[in-house]
């Protein structure tokens, strides 16, 4: 499996005599958030002075080598990076599994040119990995509703999954096909991509925001990038294996100029 389920980062492979592999979750005051899987730890960390020499990125999905590591201070230093099996432009994000694009059915209203644009965007990014679609706010829809969106999509060979973060319909589905994985969830602003990820994990707290205008456009709420985990104990709670981990990260929307567009060679 790539990305942050790499077999060598759930064993906590050994890669010096005193490093580790972890996972970056998210850039912090001038360091890093690491998760070291070995000992299911957080470790505030610092990239060694020749990185930053280097001028080598870390970004948050990055699996980089650890050492220093102190558990009880929870610190450690970064000593290189691993490469990468992908990245994210927007927001930047690595060693990513798959991508769940949000849509709302209504409020705000489905858009197939929004919703197309995003599919086409993340085919481009993660290109070994087929988006899958979530249409939130089942709640709101009628059942014909529901089987015109999957009759679009479905025979295109998308994995389309229908869900209400306000009455909990499909959560459980949602969970079982983020198991094992990092998923990034992606779509516009407003149509409830952090109140899914707070139904998923109440413990996240995501900020949600509130349709400001009457075309029903939300304004941007998630502004930086960073990897949550789902506790085992959510996770069990929604019908899933004890023993599962998911890592989920949110996206801010994106305006029409910040898709990617296919090349000719894209789509021979």
């Amino acid at each position: 499996m790539s990305g942050l389920y790499d077999s060598s980062i759930e064993s906590g492979e050994t890669v010096s005599s005193n490093g580790t592999v972890g996972t970056v979750i998210r850039s912090h005051a001038g360091g890093y958030l690491v998760h070291q899987p070995e000992q299911d730890i957080i470790l505030l960390c610092q990239a060694r002075g020749r990185l930053k020499k280097e001028r080598v990125s870390i970004v948050t999905g990055d699996r980089v080598t650890l050492d220093d590591v102190d558990p009880e201070k929870e610190t450690g230093v970064i000593t290189s990076r691993l490469e990468r099996e992908n990245l994210l432009s927007r927001p930047l994000l690595a060693n990513v599994d798959q991508v769940i694009i949000v849509q709302a059915i209504h409020q705000p209203a489905w858009n197939a040119l929004v919703c197309d644009r995003y599919l086409v965007h993340f085919q481009l990014e993660v290109r070994d990995s087929l988006p899958i679609l979530c249409f939130n706010k089942s709640d709101l829809a009628s059942e014909d509703d529901k089987k015109t969106l999957r009759s679009i999509y479905e025979p295109l060979g998308y994995l389309v999954t229908i869900v209400s973060a306000a009455t909990g319909e499909g959560l459980d589905g949602l969970a079982n096909l983020l198991i094992s994985k990092a998923t990034v969830f992606a779509g516009p602003s407003g149509v409830g991509k952090s109140s899914l990820l707070n139904r998923l994990e109440p413990e996240l707290h995501l900020k949600i925001g509130v349709m400001d205008n009457e075309f029903g456009v939300g304004r941007h709420t998630t502004t930086y990038s960073e990897l949550y985990r789902i506790s085992k104990r959510q996770l069990i709670s929604l019908g899933v294996s004890e023993e599962s981990v998911a890592w989920v990260a949110d996206t801010p929307g994106f305006g029409l100029s910040e898709f990617k567009h296919p090349e000719p060679l894209d789509v021979v």
